[in-house]
């Protein structure tokens, strides 16, 4: 359905609405409202970071198992899957998962597996901030780090953290 035609049923509806309850009630002039609709013949450009996807690895099966195996070793196959998608934005860690995720432990040569909280999986850091932006660069793919800023605050998720996150990704390379 075009823009077009789901703006003429979406006008019909409110106008039938309101020639309905203005004929069940007294209106007066001054609660009328006018409505002006102007359609151009260009079409909007819809913004396509509005189509992304997440990256949450629910049950270790997403990130552990689909991306990457637990030593951070890609699965091609899953990378060649998802590129002739063409995934405009992808939003990394997604879902619950951030309240769980400690952005410094996915960082560096010594990474330490844990027990994920949420979904009661393994979260091995070896698919950390580095990694995640270089397979995002290798599809094409806007990364998109999601901070954990909101009210559990049980790994230190503070303004400060996610500072250091931001610090880290876009700051010197020292």
């Amino acid at each position: 359905m075009t823009i077009h035609k789901f703006l003429s049923i979406s006008v019909i509806a409110i106008l039938s609405y309101g020639i309905s309850h203005a004929q069940n009630n007294t209106v007066t002039d001054s609660e009328y409202t006018t409505v002006k609709i102007s359609l151009t013949d260009t079409k909007n450009r819809i913004n396509p970071m509005i189509y992304g996807q997440m990256l949450e690895d629910c049950n270790d099966n997403i990130i552990y198992g689909g991306i990457v195996d637990k030593y951070g070793k890609e699965n091609k196959v899953v990378t060649e899957y998802l590129r002739p998608l063409s995934i405009p934005v992808m939003r990394w860690p997604g879902g619950s998962a951030i309240y769980d995720y400690e952005w410094k432990r996915g960082i560096g040569e010594k990474r330490e597996a844990k027990k994920e909280s949420i979904w009661q999986g393994m979260e091995y850091y070896t698919f950390g901030t580095d990694e995640f932006i270089s397979w995002c660069r290798n599809l094409d793919i806007e990364p998109y780090i999601n901070l954990p800023m909101g009210n559990n605050n049980t790994y230190n998720h503070s303004l400060k953290e996610a500072l250091d996150w931001m610090e880290y990704v876009n700051g010197d390379v020292t």
